[in-house]
C-alpha cells in the first residue's frame, strides 16, 4: 500500500499472536501518525493520543482534557460527550489523562456509530471552543455564596480534594514522583487541590496550542474496518486543514541518584485521628521502550509478589510488620521507564528501617539460593494463560496500551506489541538454573542505588489545615477586591450560570450525528445452554462457545441454611478457602499448585431476587476455577481436594488472610464511596442488598474491624453445611472437547462429596427498616450521596420505562444540575428490576443538600415535562446499547447461568428490547409520576466528613442523627 488519502506508508508489520497486521502511516501534509492493528474483531476501537508533560501541578492537562469535551467548532454545544453516549451504541468512550499522555479512546461495534464518536472527538481536540465559562466550570472557579462569602469550587478541584484525601491515592502518585523529580513526572498530572487555582486561562489555551496538534498527535486503531476507510476520514475530516511542524517533546530520563532518597507524604486522618500508614519502597529501571525487558520485569514482579507464595509477598505478610501489601506494590510499565515497588500497608513509621531491611534481605537470599523452580514455572503458565485467554472489555484498548509504550517514546509502535518472540526467548533463559532472574534483582534492585522510600501518614491536622488554607487563600483574594473585581465575578458567576441553564439551540443540538432507532437490533443475542444431571441428581448447564482452549467451571452452592452469627464471615470464607493450606501441604505449597495447574481459582458469595420471588433473595457460594483442556483433570482434583481439606483451623494463617481483607476494603471506600452510599441506602428496600451490605459494604468493614481470636471454628462449620451434593450445581464454559472433557471429571468431584443438604432455609441478615437518612463519616472533603425508592419489578412494562428515565436523567438533568451547576466528579440514575429498587448517586460531589434535592427535582421535571421525540429515540438507542456489549467467554458462561437461576428468559429479554423500541413520550412520564410518588419513602445514605454532615444538617434535620464512623 503506497500515499493513501495523504497518508505515507512507514511500515507495515505481522502480529500472528493477535491474529492481527499492522500499518503504520504519517499524514504529510499535518505530520499526524496512524497505527492500525487490523484482524477480524467486529469490537473496533479508536484513540487520539497526544504528548502532554506538565510543568507544575496545576493540573492544566486534565483540565484541558475535560473541557475540549465542551463544545468544539462543528459541534457548539455544551457537552457532546454526554449527549453522544445519550445516544451511542458504543462498548467504550472515555478520555484519560496520564502522566505524560492524554488519551482519547472509544469502541463500537458498529461501524457508522463508531465514526460518529470519532467525528466529535476529533474535532473536540483540535478545534475546541475552549470558552472561558467552561474553564471555570471544569478547572476552577470563585464564587459568591448565598451569605455573600467567596467559595472555591471545580469539577476537577473536587475531583483532586476526593483523590488526595484517599491514602492508597496517595501512596501511588509519589511512588513514581518520588523517583523522578527532575523531569515531568515529579508533577501531579491530574492537579494538586493548592495549586489548581493558580492555573489561568491563559495558560491553559497556550497548553493546547502547544500540546493538540497533529503532528504531536498519534492516532491508534483497532479492529476490521478497513485502514483505507480510517485514512479518507481524518484526512478529510480534520488532517488535511493543518500543516505539520516541528514538534520535539522528548520526556527526559531522570539523572540517577548516587544514594537513595526518603519522602514523606501526610494524608487526612480518620475521625479518631488515625489511620492506616504505608511504607512503600521504589527502583527507577530501564526504559519502557524494550519488550524483552518489559516482560523480563513483569514476570520478575509476578514471581516476586504475584501469589501468596511469591517469596517476597510472603516474607512481608508473615513479618507480621504490616497489614497489607502498599497500594504501589507492583511493577509499573505506563511511564518512560520502569518502576518496581514493594511496601506495607496499615504499618507504623518507626518501621521503616526493619521493612527496607527484610526487602532487601529477602532480594538478596533469592540472588543467592535461586527461585523454587516451581514458582518461576507457575509465572510462566500465567502469562502465557493470561495472553491466551479471550477476556472481557475492548482488547483494543489494552493492546494500545502496549503500542504507545514504544510508539509515544521514538519507536515503532508494532514495537512494544510483540509478545510471542520475546517470551520463547524469555522462557529459554529464564529457564531453571540460568540465573536470569537472580541476576534482574541483583543489577536492578540491589545494585540500584536510585530507589525511594515513600511514606505516608496520616495527619489528625491535616484536614483542618487545609481548609484553613482555602479559607486564607479566599479571604486575602475578598480583602484586595475592588469593587469593579466583585462586579466582574458576580458577572462571570451569572455568566456561567445562564450559560448552564440555557439548553443548547436545536441547530447546535442537531449537528451531533447519531444513529437512529432503525439502526437499532431488534432481535436479542442469546447464549447456548444445555441442562444434564449427575451423580445423586446434581444439576449441570453448559455452555458450547469458542474459548480458545480454556474451560470455565462454576461450582455453585446454596448458602440458604448458613445461621446468622456465620453470615458476616461469607466472604471470608470465599476468599480464604484456596488461601489456607491442605493436609500435608503449607497454603503456599498450595497456592503454587494452584498457580501451575489452573487460569485462576476466585470464591465470591451473592445475593439475588428470582423475577418471580419479590421478598426472599437466593443466597449462593460460587466458585470458578479456570483452566487450560490440557490440565483441567489437574485443575479439578485440586479444587475437590480443598473443598474436602482446606485447613481451615490454620488460625495463623487465617488472621493473616483477615488482616489482607481488612485493608482490601478498607482501602476500597473512597474509591466506590457512591457504590457504598448506594448499597446502604437500597438495603431497607431489597433482601438482596441487606445481604450484599452485610457481606460487601460498610457493615462488612465494621465486622471485620473487631477481629475474632478463633476465625478457623466459623469458616470450618459453614464449609461442613455449605459443600455438600444436594446444595451444589455446576456450570461450565467451553469449547466442545473442553465440555466433553470436564463431564466426567465434575462426576467424579460430586461423587467424592459429602451427600444431603440444608435441613432448611434461613433468614439470615439483619432486618429492616433501617435508618434514614443515614450519615456515613469519612476523612474525605468530598461527599458521596445515594438515595433509593421503591420501583417496578423485572418483567413488567413498567420496569422498562423505568430504565429508560433513569439513562434520561443520568445523561440529562443530574448531569447538569449535580456535574455541570454543582461541581461533582459524577451523577447517576438506575433502575434495578431484579431489586425494583430506583436509585440516585453522586461521586466526588462538594454538596449534599443539593444533591439530595436534585434527585427529586429531576424527577418533577419528568413527571411535569413530556420528553422530546428524539431525546427518547437516543436514550432507547443508549439504553440498548448497554444491552448488547460483547462478552468474554468466560462472561457469557456466567451470566447465562445467572439468567437461569433467577428466571430471566430469553422471552422475557425479547419483550423487554421491543418494550424499549415500543416506548413513547407518555411511558416515560408516566414512570416518573410513579416515582415522583414514591420519593416520600426514599431512604438516604451519605458519605462525607462530620463538619460537612454538621453543616448540611441545618437545612436537613434528618442528617442530625444516625451517624457512623467508617473505619478507613
Amino acid at each position: 500500500m503506497n500515499a493513501v488519502h495523504g497518508f505515507s506508508i512507514l511500515e507495515e508489520s505481522s502480529h500472528p499472536e493477535y491474529r492481527a497486521s499492522g500499518v503504520w502511516a504519517r499524514h504529510e501534509a499535518s505530520g499526524c501518525e496512524l497505527f492500525h492493528l487490523r484482524n477480524d474483531d467486529t469490537e473496533n476501537l479508536f484513540s487520539f493520543v497526544f504528548k502532554t508533560l506538565p510543568s507544575d501541578s496545576t493540573g492544566v492537562a486534565h483540565i484541558l482534557e475535560h473541557t475540549v469535551l465542551c463544545g468544539s467548532r462543528r459541534f457548539p454545544v455544551k457537552d457532546p460527550f454526554v449527549m453522544l453516549i445519550r445516544g451511542s451504541l458504543n462498548t467504550f468512550v472515555n478520555a484519560m489523562t496520564y502522566p505524560d499522555k492524554t488519551a482519547y479512546p472509544a469502541s463500537s461495534t458498529v461501524s457508522q456509530d463508531l465514526f460518529n464518536v470519532m467525528q466529535v472527538y476529533g474535532d473536540a481536540v483540535f478545534s475546541p471552543l475552549l470558552r472561558r465559562e467552561f474553564f471555570q466550570q471544569e478547572g476552577h472557579r470563585i464564587g459568591f455564596t448565598d451569605d455573600g462569602r467567596l467559595d472555591l469550587t471545580g469539577i476537577v478541584y473536587s475531583e483532586m480534594k476526593g483523590n488526595y484525601a484517599n491514602h492508597d491515592s496517595l501512596v501511588g502518585e509519589w511512588s513514581y514522583r518520588s523517583l523522578m523529580p527532575d523531569t515531568p513526572y515529579g508533577y501531579d498530572v491530574g492537579g494538586d487541590p493548592s495549586e489548581i487555582p493558580n492555573l489561568t486561562f491563559d495558560d491553559f489555551v497556550n497548553f493546547h496550542t502547544t500540546y493538540y496538534h497533529p503532528s504531536n498527535a498519534r492516532v491508534f486503531v483497532y479492529g476490521d474496518i478497513p485502514t483505507e476507510t480510517y485514512m479518507e476520514f481524518l484526512d478529510q475530516q480534520f488532517l488535511s486543514h493543518f500543516d505539520s511542524r516541528e514538534v520535539d517533546f522528548h520526556v527526559p530520563v531522570q539523572p540517577r541518584w548516587a544514594e537513595p532518597r526518603e519522602k514523606t507524604v501526610t494524608c487526612q486522618a480518620d475521625e479518631d485521628g488515625g489511620g492506616p500508614t504505608s511504607i512503600t519502597i521504589s527502583w527507577l529501571l530501564d526504559k519502557v521502550t524494550d519488550p524483552y525487558l518489559v516482560l523480563s520485569f513483569e514476570l520478575l514482579s509476578e514471581m516476586l509478589l504475584g501469589t501468596s507464595a511469591a517469596p517476597l509477598r510472603k516474607r512481608l505478610i508473615e513479618s507480621g510488620l504490616g497489614d497489607d501489601l502498599s497500594a504501589a506494590t507492583g511493577f509499573e510499565s505506563e511511564l518512560h521507564e520502569l518502576i518496581f515497588s514493594v511496601g506495607l500497608r496499615g504499618t507504623s513509621i518507626d518501621r521503616k528501617d526493619e521493612i527496607a531491611a527484610l526487602i532487601l534481605d529477602e532480594l538478596g537470599r533469592l540472588v543467592r539460593e535461586g527461585f523454587d523452580p516451581d514458582i518461576a514455572e507457575a509465572t510462566f503458565r500465567k502469562v502465557e494463560f493470561r495472553n491466551r485467554e479471550i477476556r472481557g472489555g475492548p482488547n483494543g484498548l489494552r493492546m494500545m496500551s502496549k503500542s504507545l509504550r514504544g510508539w509515544l517514546h521514538g519507536e515503532p509502535p508494532d514495537a512494544t506489541l510483540r509478545f510471542q518472540e520475546p517470551f520463547s526467548r524469555l522462557r529459554q533463559e529464564g529457564r531453571p538454573g540460568s540465573r536470569y532472574f537472580e541476576t534482574l534483582i541483583e543489577r536492578n534492585l540491589l545494585n540500584n542505588r536510585h530507589r525511594s522510600t515513600v511514606i505516608v501518614v496520616p495527619d489528625p491536622g491535616q484536614r483542618e489545615r487545609e481548609r484553613q488554607n482555602v479559607r486564607a487563600r479566599l479571604l486575602g483574594i475578598e480583602e484586595a477586591l475592588t469593587d469593579a473585581d466583585r462586579e466582574r465575578i458576580s458577572a462571570e458567576q451569572a455568566a456561567l450560570a445562564t450559560l448552564q441553564q440555557t439548553p443548547d439551540s436545536p441547530q447546535a443540538a442537531a449537528t451531533i450525528p447519531f444513529l437512529k432507532s432503525t439502526d437499532l437490533p431488534v432481535k436479542i443475542d442469546t447464549i447456548p445452554t444445555d441442562q444434564l444431571t449427575v451423580s445423586d441428581g446434581v444439576t449441570v448447564y453448559t455452555h458450547d462457545i469458542f474459548a480458545n482452549g480454556v474451560v470455565y467451571v462454576d461450582l455453585v452452592f446454596d448458602i440458604s441454611g448458613v445461621q446468622r452469627e456465620l453470615l458476616p464471615f461469607l466472604p471470608f470464607y470465599a476468599g480464604a478457602l484456596g488461601e489456607v493450606g491442605l493436609p500435608g501441604k503449607s497454603f503456599d505449597q498450595v497456592a503454587t499448585e494452584v498457580a501451575l495447574k489452573t487460569g485462576g481459582l476466585h470464591g465470591y458469595i451473592d445475593a439475588a431476587l428470582p423475577v418471580h420471588e419479590s421478598r426472599r433473595a437466593d443466597r449462593r457460594f460460587y466458585l470458578r476455577v479456570k483452566a487450560l483442556e490440557s490440565t483441567l483433570a489437574e485443575a479439578l482434583d485440586l479444587v475437590r481436594e480443598i473443598l474436602s481439606n482446606a485447613t481451615l483451623d490454620n488460625e495463623p494463617r487465617l488472621l493473616e488472610l483477615w488482616k489482607e481483607r481488612k485493608s482490601e476494603l478498607s482501602g476500597a471506600i473512597l474509591p466506590a464511596g457512591s457504590g457504598f452510599a448506594s448499597l446502604r441506602a437500597s438495603r431497607s428496600l431489597s433482601d438482596a442488598d441487606r445481604y450484599e451490605e452485610e457481606w460487601q459494604g460498610i457493615n462488612q468493614l465494621l465486622f471485620l474491624n473487631d477481629s475474632p481470636s478463633e476465625p478457623g471454628r466459623a469458616l470450618t462449620t459453614i464449609n461442613e453445611g455449605i459443600v455438600r451434593r444436594a446444595n451444589l450445581m455446576v456450570n461450565i464454559t467451553g469449547g466442545e472437547r473442553g465440555i466433553a472433557q470436564a463431564l466426567p471429571l465434575i462426576d467424579g468431584l460430586v461423587g467424592a462429596l459429602p451427600a444431603g443438604g440444608w435441613a432448611g432455609r434461613v433468614d439470615a441478615a439483619e432486618s429492616g427498616p433501617f435508618p434514614s437518612p443515614e450519615a456515613l463519616i469519612v476523612p474525605s472533603d468530598v461527599a458521596y450521596v445515594a438515595a433509593a425508592i421503591p420501583a417496578s419489578r423485572f418483567g413488567t412494562e413498567e420496569h422498562v420505562h423505568e430504565l429508560i428515565l433513569a439513562h434520561l436523567l443520568r445523561t440529562g438533568y443530574l448531569w447538569e444540575t449535580i456535574r455541570m451547576k454543582g461541581g461533582a466528579y459524577g451523577a447517576n440514575a438506575s433502575a434495578r428490576g431484579t431489586d425494583a429498587v430506583f436509585g440516585f448517586s453522586s461521586y466526588q460531589d462538594p454538596r449534599i443538600v443539593e444533591t439530595i434535592e436534585a434527585f427529586s427535582e429531576g424527577l418533577l421535571s419528568y413527571a411535569d415535562e413530556t420528553v422530546g421525540g428524539r431525546d427518547l429515540e437516543l436514550a432507547q438507542i443508549g439504553v440498548t446499547g448497554h444491552q448488547i456489549r460483547p462478552l468474554s467467554p468466560g462472561q457469557k458462561g456466567m451470566i447465562a447461568l445467572r439468567r437461569t437461576l433467577y428466571g430471566v428468559t430469553d422471552l422475557m429479554r425479547q419483550e423487554k428490547r421491543n418494550t424499549i423500541l415500543a416506548a413513547s413520550a407518555g411511558d416515560i412520564r408516566r414512570a416518573a409520576e410513579r416515582l415522583r410518588d414514591t420519593m416520600s419513602q426514599a431512604t438516604i445514605a451519605v458519605m462525607a466528613n462530620r463538619e460537612a454532615v454538621e453543616d448540611a444538617a441545618k437545612k436537613h434535620p434528618g442528617l442530625a442523627g444516625n451517624r457512623i464512623t467508617v473505619p478507613v
